[in-house]
């Protein structure tokens, strides 16, 4: 501690770039709660109240709070690094342990008010609604799946170009892609209807994202073990 600080600075850094991962989720779950998107929602008291004059209103409280500690924790901890930077090794008449500890707490707090914030008690995840944002798009979300299955036809680039003046087509003038491409004298001929709405079905166009997602929890699950708080 008197000699070199770096190893505190180090723990508050790494602090900061936890936070700042909650709070990168937070955002992301504050935005989807948004009146044009409303894809999840924070479950509230029956009794809570977010405005006193727009009592439709659904304020998020524990996602915006995330955002705010992760600014507040991210400003904390370059106080610390400053004082990586100290004289003649210092002991702690700055009385930075105190900021330490403060800042811990501060983490702590965060760190709990993070558990379970995408658990189905605190969030209400609205798949019928996502699937109509999606089809708000006239199946232009799904573009780059037509290129893939035109590819082997007529190559890669090709489908690609070809894809973005239909897609474009669909964009100006309010047309579905189906229809676009039906009417399309180049991707009528290899693709048909039924073919069609088979890559338009986005819940057959997830890749690998479950797996991807076990393989992070099992991860995840291993590490933790080695936690000497683990139960």
């Amino acid at each position: 501690w008197h000699p070199a600080r770096d190893i505190i600075a180090d723990y508050a850094q790494t602090i900061a770039l936890i936070s700042k991962s909650y709070a990168r989720l937070a955002n992301e779950i504050w935005l989807l709660q948004m009146t044009d998107i409303g894809e999840v929602a924070e479950k509230r008291s029956a009794h809570s109240v977010s405005s006193s004059t727009m009592p439709q209103k659904q304020n998020p409280r524990r996602s915006h709070k995330l955002i705010h500690q992760g600014r507040v924790l991210s400003a904390g901890s370059s106080a610390i690094l400053e004082d990586v930077v100290n004289s003649f090794e210092r002991d702690n008449t700055g009385n930075m342990n105190s900021y330490v500890e403060d800042f811990s707490i501060e983490a702590g707090k965060m760190f709990k008010l993070a558990i379970g914030i995408t658990t189905p008690s605190n969030l209400e995840v609205r798949p019928d609604v996502m699937l109509e944002n999606i089809k708000r798009t006239h199946g232009l979300v799904m573009t780059q799946r037509f290129v893939f299955a035109l590819a082997p036809s007529i190559g890669k680039v090709t489908a690609n170009n070809l894809m973005h003046d239909i897609a474009l087509d669909v964009y100006h003038n309010g047309v579905s892609l189906k229809k676009a491409l039906l009417s399309n004298k180049t991707t009528a001929k290899y693709l048909t209807s039924k073919k069609i709405d088979e890559l338009l079905d986005p819940k057959t166009y997830i890749g690998l994202a479950s797996e991807e997602v076990d393989r992070v929890i099992s991860y995840v699950k291993e590490l933790r073990k080695t936690d000497i708080n683990y139960k």
